[in-house]
């Protein structure tokens, strides 16, 4: 274990080392969700048009959110830097 707090210190507070392990059973369920979504709506449809309307709903968010975070960072700077 002390290689480890030597490499990642922030592990060595038990309260990020609770957050830390409490978030990875919630990313490993987002990502499988990622993948089960679309796999279920061709399963059930055998369209792949489906396929992409699902993948894209889901990727859709995250990209226009990404955008209009940029978007208002740049906004309030003024400007690129």
């Amino acid at each position: 274990m002390s290689a480890i707090l030597r490499l990642y210190p922030a592990l060595g507070s038990p309260n990020f080392r609770l957050l830390w392990l409490g978030m990875m059973p919630a990313t490993l369920a987002v990502m499988m969700n990622q993948v089960a979504s679309p796999y279920a709506a061709f399963t059930l449809s055998e369209s792949a048009a489906i396929l992409g309307i699902v993948s894209l709903a889901q990727g859709l968010p995250m990209l226009l959110l990404s955008w209009s975070a940029a978007w208002s960072r740049t906004a309030c700077r003024g400007g690129a830097s």
